[in-house]
């Protein structure tokens, strides 16, 4: 930039020698008393080798220098004219130092905001991605990963699963068979009535300290994550207890009425629940079951009934013959039993 202002100067000042008779020689005059020669500009033109000589009548003779500077007019917003004085140039050096000085002002202010921006974005991605793990490193999916993480006792806990949706407050059973089950489902008093509607099953109801069902909605979120075995303990007045086992346990989603899947059986209670393979969850007043009638309605409960069932745990509680807690391959479906208790855990792999 200094070179082209250079040239520009020079430029400027080799018009105004070639049309000043006397500063052809490299002289001045400041005033009308008398004339001073310029040395630098005579050194500056000596060196310049645009020029020629031509002798007349005993006298020399310099022909005005043509000078072609390496500056591009055109990069200049205001033209500059062979006929600039001294001070239009400064004015116009001054101008350009002026815009420069303006447009990199600008550009320094634009990329201080942009890098604002850049902080922003970059401080709002961490924090996300802190609350990410933060929501899935305390809390665990299940109770599986419950007991992996913290080795305690049976009881309340608030399990996270991994869809993002909101925590869920489940009961884990800690002692039985290893510990680490999640519980969706517990009979032992009667306290709750469990003779409900459709929608009291998807989201659930009672007292997970207590008698309860955990929802369809929330089974379906639990059992999504990996694959889970399935227990159910029962107990009978007599306090004889039972229980039986099936892997591959898994709950379908609303759109499929949360279609039971299992598969194999063992366990001291012997196979009831099989023939409810692959049905969807029946209730009083949605009826998804095999039977012309309605199975809820005819034995006073809500189960994956076929047409209708070999297990009804979620029948009356001291319910009449055939509406009660029942579990044929044990005890038949004329007697009730007095705690029935359904839960899940990982598989092991």
């Amino acid at each position: 930039m200094e070179s082209s202002i250079y040239r520009l100067v020079l430029f400027v000042t080799v018009i105004v020698a070639g049309t000043n008779p006397r500063a052809e020689a490299g002289i001045f005059c400041h005033d009308a008393t008398g004339c001073e020669r310029n040395p630098l500009l005579e050194n500056d033109l000596s060196i310049q080798h645009f020029s020629t000589d031509h002798k007349l009548g005993g006298k020399t003779l310099r022909e005005p220098i043509v000078y072609e500077p390496e500056v591009n007019v055109k990069e200049f917003e205001k033209p500059v004219s062979a006929s600039c004085n001294r001070s239009e140039v400064e004015g116009f050096i001054r101008w350009r130092v002026g815009e420069l000085e303006r447009l990199t002002e600008e550009y320094k202010r634009d990329e201080e905001d942009f890098m604002r921006q850049v902080f922003q974005l970059h401080s709002a991605f961490e924090d996300i991605v802190a609350s990410i793990k933060n929501r899935q490193g305390i809390l665990p999916k299940d109770c599986s990963a419950a007991l992996t993480k913290d080795k305690a006792n049976s009881g309340v806990y608030t399990v996270q699963p991994r869809d993002g949706g909101a925590a869920i407050q489940v009961y884990c059973d800690m002692a039985t068979d290893g510990g680490g089950w999640t519980v969706f489902q517990r009979r032992k008093d009667g306290s709750v009535d469990f003779y409900r509607d459709f929608d009291s099953y998807r989201q659930g109801f009672g007292d997970v300290d207590g008698e309860f069902w955990l929802g369809n909605d929330n089974l379906y979120r639990l059992t999504s994550q990996d694959d889970y075995i399935l227990r159910i303990d029962l107990t009978d007045f007599q306090n004889n207890s039972a229980y039986a086992m099936y892997p591959n346990f898994r709950i379908a989603d609303l759109s499929d009425y949360y279609r039971l899947s299992v598969s194999g059986y063992w366990g001291t209670a012997g196979d009831s629940l099989s023939k409810h393979v692959d049905k969807r969850f029946s209730t009083y007043d949605v009826d998804n079951d095999d039977w012309i009638k309605s199975c809820a309605i005819q034995f006073g409960g809500a189960w994956w009934y076929a047409g209708c069932y070999q297990s009804n745990l979620n029948g009356r509680y001291f319910g009449e013959p055939y509406q009660g807690i029942a579990w044929y391959t044990w005890k038949g479906n004329y007697e009730s039993l007095r705690i029935s208790e359904m839960k899940f855990k990982i598989m092991n792999k």
